[in-house]
């Protein structure tokens, strides 16, 4: 009798572990046109030092290699400041971008503050053209007052939902040369953050809810103590090039950063039990050229739209 309820017991699921999954965002940031690997600024032991880092065809390597270990949930993300910063990128007027965009495979693409460099109908031609998501949720059209582009995400992986909204800063006009981004209505974050949450959460029913914003590391820290935040799982930073080794903890939320020039990965590992965040890890992942070898097919691309210049 004990003997066959110990095999019972054995037969019967463990549902907490069952229930668990890992989803794995990797994010980019502030790409700056460096599509290559470049001479990058370290500090180390109190000292100034360079060596090669970055590269697009690089981070496809090592974007690949995660993809193995969590096939069904990895997703891959840019914060903005993509295209501007070459002679390449001006000559063409970023029009070099959206093929290396689409070889990269990224799932969600956000517009940061350069991205309106080339003016409001390049930049919503170039985005279009990435052949992916793009979502920006305080950016409007002056004439009609509706959205550029989507103002959220929802996907589903390991039947868990994950939603995400963005916000660019709304500075843009002040801070650049207005002219850039002459026909583009910007709001503050707040004007309707504790709506889109509240969406999200209680209508959407998402499980995990992220913030891609492009307004700088002192704006997204002051984002993750406010309460309109709350829901909001983590803040994927961008903007001011910051070297997030632990994410920051606020009130409500967390934040990270990823660096610059495609010199890093920023790599969020996320737990999920019962459709709520459990447990996570984070790790910023230096893109060393001579560790990670370029990705053939990506690095033919590049070569190919940086030819004619």
């Amino acid at each position: 009798m004990k003997k066959y309820i110990l095999t019972l017991l054995a037969s019967i699921p463990i549902v907490t572990m069952a229930q668990q999954q890992k989803i794995t965002i990797l994010q980019t940031a502030d790409i700056h046109a460096y599509m290559n690997p470049h001479d990058e600024l370290f500090v180390e032991n109190g000292q100034i030092t360079f060596r090669k880092a970055g590269g697009l065809a690089h981070i496809k390597t090592v974007v690949d290699q995660i993809k193995k270990e969590n096939p069904k949930g990895t997703l891959l993300i840019d914060g903005g400041d993509f295209y501007q910063g070459s002679g390449e990128s001006v000559r063409s007027q970023g029009a070099i971008f959206p093929k290396i965009i689409h070889e990269m495979n990224y799932d969600l693409l956000i517009p940061g503050n350069w991205e309106v460099v080339y003016g409001k109908d390049v930049m919503m031609d170039l985005m279009n053209h990435y052949k992916t998501n793009v979502i920006t949720s305080n950016m409007f059209h002056k004439t009609d007052n509706n959205p550029l582009f989507p103002q959220h995400w929802i996907t589903e992986m390991k039947g868990v939902k994950i939603g995400f909204i963005s916000y660019n800063d709304p500075e843009i006009p002040i801070r650049q040369n207005p002219g850039y981004s002459e026909g583009i209505a910007f709001t503050e974050v707040n004007h309707n953050l504790k709506a889109l949450v509240s969406e999200m959460k209680t209508v959407r029913k998402v499980d995990l809810l992220f913030i891609v914003a492009h307004i700088g590391i002192s704006k997204q820290v002051a984002l993750a103590n406010h309460p309109d935040v709350e829901g909001v799982d983590f803040i994927f930073g961008n903007d001011t090039h910051e070297r997030i080794r632990k994410p920051i903890e606020g009130k409500y939320s967390k934040v990270v950063e990823p660096g610059a020039f495609s010199s890093f990965l920023g790599r969020l590992d996320v737990t999920v039990e019962n459709g709520k965040m459990i447990d996570y890890q984070y790790n910023l992942i230096e893109i060393d050229p001579k560790k990670y070898p370029a990705d053939k097919k990506v690095q033919t691309v590049i070569d190919r739209q940086l030819k004619p210049f």
